[in-house]
This record gives C-alpha cells, sequence and structure tokens, in this order.
C-alpha cells in the first residue's frame, strides 16, 4: 500500500517575479530553469516567519527573511503538512509548494489498511489543499499552482506480514538489526521494535522493518491527547501481530529506472496496472528479502552445521573444515568484523559456500550476538511470500467529497 507520498507542486508562471539565468529557461521545465525567483506576495496565501525579528531606531517592530513554515492542514483524522518554498530551495531556483501527508491516516485515523492506487491517495491531498486555499487551484481565477509540472519526490510503499507471538516478533527485528546485503546496509540506530537500512540522507531509498502493534498504541495515545479520531479497536487488535516492511522511494531512485516522476503520468502508470507497485517494491527490497530466504533452522548447533556442510561440499577434501572454521569465526567475531580480515573476493566465496547449504544472509549476520554453541536463527513462521495484501477484501479506501 502507499503510506506516504510527497507532492512538489510549482508556482504557475504569472505568479513569480524574478530574473532568467538565460533566455532559454523561459521555455524549461520549472524544475530545469536557472535564475533568481521568487513568489509574488499576492499570491501567497500561507503563513509567514521571520528568521531575524528586530526593533528599528524608532523602535518599531521589524522582520527580515521572511519565510513560509511548514503548516499541517486538518481533517476529523489526519494532516496534510504543506510549505511553500517561495524562493525555491537552494539546489531548485524555481517556487513550488510541497505537500505530504499518509494518504490512508488522512482520511481514516490509521495505516493499518490502504490502497496501491496513487489516484484517490492524490485526489484527498488535493481536496484537503483545496479546501483551505481555494485560490491556489483556480476556483475563481487561474491556478496559482501549475498542476500540469507537478511530480512525486518520495514515496513510501508498505507491506505486512502476520507473525503470532511477541517472542518471534521481537527476534525478528533481532536479527534483522545485523543484517546488511548488496546496497542495503543496516543503519545502526535500530531500537527494540524497529530496525532501520540505508542513509537517512539517501537520494536513492531507505527501509524501515517495524513491529506495528507498539506503533499503533504509540498513535492512540498521542490521538487521545489531541481528542482527534481513534481508529476503531478492531483495527487496533488487527495490527498487533503485524512486521511491516516499509520501502521509502526517492524522486531519483525512480528515474535512474526510468519510472515516471510527473505526477499525472505517476497516477497512469501505478492505477492502470496497481500490479506495478508491488513490482517496484520487489525490486527496492530485493538484497534484504534475499538475505532473509532459503532454508531456515530454528536452532542450529556447531553439529547440525557441520553436517549441513557436509551434505553440500564433503566431496571436496578439506572445504568443510575451512567452511566450518569460517562459521565458528563468524560467531567469534562477527560478519562486518570478519570481512575487514578478508580479501573481499575470498570472504564473498566463504560466503556464497555457506550459503549454498541453506543459510541465509540474515543468519550469518547475526551469530555474533548468539553466545554459546547453539544459535537461534530466523524465525521459521515468516514467510515472505505471504506479505499481505494493503487490505481485506472487504475494504474500500475512502474518499473525501469534492
Amino acid at each position: 500500500m502507499i503510506d506516504k507520498l510527497v507532492i512538489q507542486i510549482p508556482f504557475a508562471r504569472f505568479a513569480v517575479s524574478g530574473v532568467y539565468a538565460d533566455e532559454s529557461d523561459k521555455e524549461c521545465s520549472p524544475w530545469t530553469r536557472q535564475g533568481a525567483f521568487q513568489v509574488i506576495p499576492a499570491y501567497l496565501p500561507f503563513k509567514r516567519g521571520a528568521k531575524e525579528v528586530y526593533y528599528d531606531e524608532k523602535g518599531k517592530l521589524k522582520a527580515d527573511d521572511l519565510y513560509c513554515p511548514w503548516e499541517s492542514l486538518g481533517t476529523d483524522h489526519g494532516g496534510l503538512a504543506i510549505k511553500a518554498f517561495d524562493r525555491g530551495n537552494g539546489m531548485l531556483p524555481w517556487p513550488y509548494l510541497e505537500i505530504k501527508c499518509s494518504p490512508a491516516k488522512l482520511v481514516q485515523a490509521h495505516n493499518v489498511w490502504g490502497t496501491d492506487d496513487p489516484e484517490p491517495c492524490v485526489t484527498n491531498m488535493l481536496a484537503v489543499l483545496t479546501s483551505k486555499y481555494p485560490d491556489l487551484m483556480g476556483c475563481g481565477g487561474l491556478p496559482v499552482l501549475n498542476l500540469a509540472d507537478a511530480r512525486v519526490s518520495e514515496v513510501d510503499i508498505t507491506y505486512s506480514v502476520r507473525v503470532p507471538g511477541e517472542s518471534k516478533r521481537k527476534a525478528l527485528i533481532d536479527v534483522l538489526r545485523h543484517t546488511s546485503k548488496g546496497q542495503t546496509k543496516n543503519r545502526g540506530d535500530s531500537y527494540e521494535s524497529t530496525v532501520y537500512f540505508g542513509s537517512k540522507d539517501s537520494r536513492l531509498k531507505k527501509i524501515k522493518v517495524y513491529l506495528k502493534g507498539p506503533e499503533i498504541l504509540r498513535d492512540l495515545e498521542a490521538r487521545k491527547k489531541k481528542k482527534q479520531v481513534l481508529p476503531h479497536e478492531s483495527v487496533v487488535k488487527a495490527a498487533q501481530d503485524l512486521v511491516r516492511f516499509e520501502l521509502t522511494i526517492k524522486k531519483d531512485w525512480l528515474e535512474r529506472r526510468r519510472l515516471p516522476t510527473r505526477l499525472r503520468d505517476f497516477i497512469r502508470f501505478f492505477s492502470n496496472d496497481p500490479a506495478q507497485l508491488r513490482t517496484v517494491y520487489n525490486t527496492g527490497m530485493k538484497d534484504l528479502f534475499s538475505a532473509m530466504c532459503g532454508e531456515v533452522l530454528t536452532v542450529t548447533s556447531d553439529k547440525q552445521v557441520m553436517e549441513k556442510l557436509e551434505v553440500v561440499h564433503g566431496e571436496t577434501r578439506g572445504r568443510v573444515a575451512r567452511l566450518m572454521g569460517f562459521y565458528q569465526a563468524l560467531k567469534s567475531v562477527g560478519f562486518e568484523a570478519l570481512k575487514d580480515q578478508y580479501p573481499a573476493r575470498s570472504f564473498r566465496r566463504y560466503v556464497a559456500d555457506i550459503e549454498a547449504c541453506g543459510f541465509t544472509r540474515a543468519h550469518l549476520c547475526s551469530l555474533h550476538e548468539n553466545k554459546g554453541n547453539t544459535v537461534v536463527a530466523f524465525p521459521q513462521v515468516v514467510q515472505l511470500h505471504n506479505l499481505g495484501e494493503p487490505a481485506p477484501d472487504w475494504y474500500e479506501y475512502p474518499r473525501l467529497a469534492s
């Protein structure tokens, strides 16, 4: 399901003043125009802030370096965050409005269920924006925002797997906390119920795996304090067993794969074939899923490891002993530390030979954290092909009245 959307909408040309770097920039896309620009104040209906406030020599209060801060446009269920970059953002000279939210929370107070279709998500977001600022979309005049050139800057795609038993859910997080493969690197700042992969500042993608139960309970308490609409208790109950695998992909990631980022093309591409969203998700999660897949043992002793190695590599003299030594070294110093002690090619070969015996990358990465001869491996109950649909069959994503 689409769990978050970040959309950037450029201001219309008539609402912007400034100087083009070159005459040819006038014909460029708003996202490639060069120059110095700012929105004409009459077309900025948003809240204003100042980076400096002072009294002049006559004692009058003055404000310098005005800007538009983030503000939230609330519904009964959730909020739409908006910010006008009225002078661009430094890297993008042309002014634009950014809007973002969880499309599910915006209309139903929770994101346990949602939709794979971006069209109703975008429609609801624009409906909230228009209800507060009707002139932006041309109600009664020319539209201040150029919706034709709007683009998707970021999207979160989330699917869940149901894992009964709190101990098994926590074991899953513990194993993933030490898992890395390919371009998917564990970030290190993990928590009891959440683990992160990828740099915080990545321009391509990030991954988060977390327990939905604790997250919805925290959200429930926050909603009670703010006196907001609460999700039904059946929804809260349904969330308790869920482990969520969330992929955040950025505009650059989509463009490298020649996937559409212009909003209208993005909607057309993914609405016409909802399966495309799952395809994109599987591509972004490929390294992590591959680290988790394979034959999994619930408990692994050194004797069982040796037996597994002998089945696959027993015909080659000395290989089983070398691989067993490598496996024990992983337990002793850890995956990343041992990686630094080996030539890259040799390390990859040893790991591949052990994985060929049915051990997952997640298992190998977590060995050092488990003490003794018995190692608790990746919970067998977790089956990636059971990653859930965005909602039950009876569910219908709500639409706001336009």
